[in-house]
């Protein structure tokens, strides 16, 4: 199913989850997922072998100063507008050689993530929503390029617990129609998903988690569920959608 974030920020917005535009916190954040169009790099990302990050520091009001690295690092200073919530790139510099031969199987992620920034394009403007940290993920920070990809952080922070006592992920759309996306920083392939109704009726204990970490809900009838995954080492997160 193709979508925009925009069209995601839209439902999600009027269904008072986003209650302001947050501003981006000064750290690092790790990127979990880069979706071109209906793609979801996900699974690439998470066999990547390294945390891709994107880091912010304060510089002086609404200018930031920016950088990311895949191999080679783009370093520069933003200007962030919160009342639009939209960051443009003033300036930006590459460095160049530092893709080595042993990163040649994840070739195919280096310039969708280089090409999303579009880094000699000066003056180019991106949208963003930060999503605040709640008890079962940490903060959330989406990035929109003009093409309506988008790139999604979570927040590196002390406030982010041990990952290896808490399932971190996040669901979206949520309402949803047809399809369910999920995004953590584990690999949930051998999870366990079932989703149960506002009554507690189990529709299902089998659901399949697809290649882009998506599932398939469109036959569910309208109404209030909630969806249980659990990944292989038994760590557990309940959360709650609406299927419209």
């Amino acid at each position: 199913m193709k979508f925009t974030l925009n069209l995601f920020l839209l439902i999600v917005f009027s269904f008072g989850v986003f209650s302001q535009s947050l501003d981006i916190d000064d750290g690092e954040w790790s990127l979990i997922d880069l979706n071109i169009g209906s793609e979801s790099n996900l699974q690439l990302i998470s066999d990547f072998g390294r945390t891709i990050k994107a880091s912010f520091s304060y510089q002086s009001q609404n200018i930031k100063s920016f950088s990311t690295a895949v191999c080679d690092t783009a370093s520069g200073e933003i200007i962030i507008d919160s009342d639009s919530s939209t960051i443009t790139f003033s300036t930006i510099n590459v460095t160049l050689g530092g893709c080595k031969e042993e990163m040649e199987p994840y070739f195919s992620l280096i310039p969708k993530y280089n090409n999303f920034y579009n880094y000699y394009s000066f003056g180019s403007t991106f949208t963003y929503q930060v999503l605040d940290e709640t008890s079962s993920q940490p903060k959330t920070l989406i990035i929109t390029n003009n093409l309506g990809y988008y790139a999604t952080y979570f927040l590196n922070s002390l406030s982010a617990k041990n990952p290896t006592n808490k399932l971190e992920l996040i669901i979206y759309p949520n309402p949803v129609k047809n399809e369910i996306l999920i995004l953590s920083f584990f690999n949930l392939a051998k999870s366990k998903i079932k989703i149960f109704d506002i009554n507690g009726k189990l529709y299902s204990s089998n659901y399949e988690l697809q290649n882009n970490n998506s599932i398939d809900v469109e036959k569910l009838s309208q109404g209030i569920y909630f969806i249980s995954i659990e990944n292989e080492f038994g760590i557990k997160i309940i959360k709650k959608f609406i299927k419209i």
